[in-house]
């Protein structure tokens, strides 16, 4: 079935149907079971309950609630989007606007979506890149990797790794059982991670927010680059601190170090760690091996 050109709302029941849509005005209320929907150039939005149908979405306005259990696929949009889905991959590259996602046992991979996105679920494989708003990521049993984000980003994930690169804002971060990767920070950053490793590596200490940096279980590596300065505060509870920062100073034990970087008292980063903590500049260093 194919439509093009329909000036008012549409409702549509399809079972094993080959459906597409194209440059109507809407709004559009879908029910399909199998066969496959492909929607472009829609105005006003749809509400979709969509059983093994995979969606192509593209070059759309308005809101879409979408219910599936299938692949859905969107790209170009300026619309509010929201997804509750089961099983399927969600991939899209492009959206004018925000982006919220309530899945399980899926791949979920976005490229360049301007407003917030926000993501629930578990057993996710998740990767974003060129995310010009926020970021919510509320996970577990998950993979979270997000590349390049102009806005804020919030991850809670347990056992799962966490990376997170190229943030122009500040990261919170809370894991467990998980190693968490931080490179290319400009902001502040709040983790509070249980697990093996905590890597953070600063392209440059920006603004006047402390960070605070905690493993309960494991490892620290912290990095900074740039030209700006901090306060650092360190302690490893059963671990020692290693330094080649400039200004810090260790304590006799080997287990606290203070200091200053460029003579800067704030922001401070505090840091603390069951294990060993290590401090070094240059903000590729959180990467490297130890």
């Amino acid at each position: 079935v194919e439509a093009s050109g329909v000036a008012g709302a549409l409702d549509v029941d399809l079972d094993g149907t080959e459906f597409r849509l194209r440059d109507s005005v809407g709004p559009l209320r879908l029910s399909a079971s199998g066969g496959r929907v492909e929607v472009a150039g829609l105005r006003n939005g749809a509400r979709m309950h969509l059983g093994g149908t995979p969606l192509v979405l593209s070059e759309s306005n308005g809101r879409y609630d979408v219910d599936t259990d299938a692949d859905v696929e969107f790209r170009e949009m300026a619309a509010s989007l929201h997804f509750d889905s089961y099983g399927g991959s969600l991939r899209g590259a492009g959206n004018d606007g925000v982006v919220e996602i309530k899945t399980s046992n899926s791949e979920v991979a976005l490229e360049r979506i301007s407003g917030e996105t926000r993501i629930a679920g578990d057993g996710l494989r998740v990767k974003a890149a060129t995310m010009g708003g926020a970021v919510v990521v509320y996970a577990t049993g998950s993979t979270v990797a997000i590349d390049g984000a102009a806005g804020p980003v919030e991850i809670e994930n347990d056992y799962g790794d966490v990376s997170v690169a190229g943030a122009a804002k500040g990261v919170s971060i809370k894991s467990r059982d998980g190693t968490v990767v931080v490179s290319g920070l400009n902001g502040a950053a709040r983790i509070d991670a249980d697990g093996p490793e905590v890597r953070v590596g600063w392209a440059s200490v920006a603004g006047s927010d402390d960070s605070e940096i905690r493993n309960a279980s494991g490892d620290v590596w912290v990095s900074i680059g740039g030209n700006g300065g901090c306060r650092i505060e360190a302690s490893a509870k059963y671990g020692r601190i290693e330094s080649s920062l400039d200004g810090v100073a260790i304590s006799g034990d080997g287990n606290h170090a203070n200091g200053t970087i460029r003579r800067a008292n704030s922001p401070t980063v505090r840091i603390e760690s069951e294990g060993n903590i290590v401090l070094a500049s240059g903000a590729a260093a959180a990467q490297d091996e130890e």
